[in-house]
């Protein structure tokens, strides 16, 4: 989210089990994650655990000991890696044309996530709770985890109109795993209808980090509140294409073309337009 118009892959890794142990996935994920960035092509920020490359704006832990501890569960992995190769997943990539690609920032900017905050509803939550948590005049944002898809309690709808009307810009997520928030609801419209922000598909962690990368650049509250619910790092699948599944793309539509990989070697074209670098054995 924090590092626009990418020419270059990043990639980030950890581990789930202390390197100092033998059966440390460290070493896996920290070789997996070289051959990824310096080989492929995918200028955003990812995350590579379990033999999966993951969307950095799309991912969120689900586990505390699992080798598979990180997963993306809205959107599917960019590449996998298994014993016979890499295989990238052509639909799930982001496809930057190249003058965007060049128009990449060189500026940072401060952050402040004490403005951010997230509100996990629960069923007895009040309005006075809601009211109490929005209410310190540093809060500009906030996070609204809601039931199923979108839905809350009727009565704690004011609080929330209320803080919108201060200037605080309010992004609705679902506390499922799974699926996406919509106005399909009553409860979801009414807080549409309150100045509330679907947040689609994203994650939590997603929403949270936009918020704070939004209000960091100096908007507005209804300059940050019209940009929430766009797309603009792939962390969420905008409405009209969210039942929508795309065909196959051919190969000569990519800025890299990616070669069948055989038992015993990888083979990772990038096409005369980027040159090639053969073959990895």
């Amino acid at each position: 989210m924090l590092m626009p118009n990418l020419e270059k892959t990043v990639v980030l890794t950890g581990a789930q089990r202390s390197m100092f142990f033998a059966d440390s996935d460290g070493s896996d994920n920290l070789l997996g994650s070289i051959v990824l960035a310096s080989h492929l092509r995918i200028p955003e920020v990812c995350v590579y655990f379990g033999h999966k490359l993951l969307r950095g704006t799309r991912i969120t832990k689900i586990s505390a000991s699992s080798y598979s501890g990180f997963e993306s569960p809205n959107a599917g992995p960019l590449a996998t890696v298994s014993e016979t190769g890499i295989t990238v997943h052509y639909d799930n990539l982001l496809h930057p044309d190249e003058e965007h690609l060049k128009k990449t920032s060189k500026s940072f900017v401060e952050i402040d996530s004490s403005k951010v905050l997230v509100l996990k509803v629960w069923p007895g939550i009040t309005a006075d709770v809601v009211e109490c948590m929005l209410s310190p005049s540093h809060i500009r944002g906030a996070v609204l985890e809601t039931f199923g898809a979108g839905n809350i309690p009727f009565d704690v709808i004011p609080a929330l109109k209320k803080a919108v009307e201060r200037g605080v810009v309010i992004v609705n997520v679902t506390q499922c795993l799974h699926g996406s928030v919509s106005d399909a609801y009553e409860p979801a419209r009414k807080l549409v209808e309150a100045g509330i922000n679907l947040g689609y598909d994203m994650t939590t962690e997603a929403a949270y980090t936009k918020l704070v990368y939004l209000l960091a650049q100096g908007h507005t509250s209804a300059e940050v509140a019209a940009k929430v619910s766009t797309n603009i790092r792939g962390e969420l699948t905008p409405p009209q294409a969210a039942d929508v599944r795309k065909g196959p793309l051919s190969i000569a539509e990519l800025p890299i073309r990616y070669e069948r990989t055989v038992p015993g070697r990888l083979s990772v074209d990038y096409g005369s337009a980027h040159g090639s670098i053969g073959n990895l054995r």
